[in-house]
């Protein structure tokens, strides 16, 4: 599927919620926060400063990842809370794209982590889940960044879409197009395409 017109993880040691990722010789880190923090369903890092978001919930951690081989990892930030529920993350730039699913996509700035902005995907039908998330910029003149959004199918919710949105303009994202895929989209992955202007996206369904 097109539409026209990152960095490595660093590895922490962190138990958050029964989910476990060990680091050699660094013992388990627990996380805990009251609600709505709760289960992890995502992470994301930027290898070039070592900063690793982690969902938790309705909320957010931010870690200082470079120690994480060696020691606990730094706890930047523990107090973000998204409102829904945190279902996937995208770092680019100075901005953290959140699937935070009946909340919609949000947008944080990485220097202070406060929000940019929220972006609803109001329609007639029931309740709309952003439920995966990708970002790519495009190599135009100027260059534009786009955020593909897929969504969650089932009972009390619409039908599971693949949202575009122009996120070129963090604080002023702008939805352009959605496809109804018939399923709940679980992952979506976008890459710039060898065809000028053109976007690919690779999506999971269920």
């Amino acid at each position: 599927m097109s539409f026209r017109n990152a960095a490595p993880a660093v590895l922490i040691s962190v138990l958050l919620s029964g989910s476990l990722v060990a680091a050699q010789g660094v013992p388990p880190q627990v996380l805990s926060g009251s609600f709505p923090f709760s289960a992890c369903r995502a992470v994301a890092a930027d290898g070039a400063t070592g900063t690793v978001v982690m969902s938790a919930g309705g909320g957010l951690y931010v870690l200082d990842g470079t120690v994480g081989q060696v020691a606990p990892a730094n706890v930047l930030n523990d107090r973000l809370k998204t409102q829904g529920f945190v279902r996937d993350m995208a770092m680019t730039g100075d901005t953290l794209f959140v699937a935070a699913g009946i909340e919609g996509l949000q947008a944080y700035d990485r220097v202070d982590y406060g929000s940019i902005s929220t972006l609803k995907f109001d329609t007639n039908a029931p309740q709309v889940e952003a439920f995966a998330l990708d970002v790519v910029t495009v190599s135009s003149v100027p260059p534009r960044t786009f955020a593909l959004v897929g969504t969650h199918e089932g009972p009390g919710f619409s039908e599971g879409r693949l949202y575009l949105v122009d996120v070129t303009l963090p604080a002023e994202p702008t939805s352009l197009h959605s496809v109804d895929l018939g399923a709940s989209v679980h992952s979506v992955a976008a890459t710039t395409s060898l065809v000028p202007g053109w976007i690919s996206v690779f999506v999971g369904t269920e």
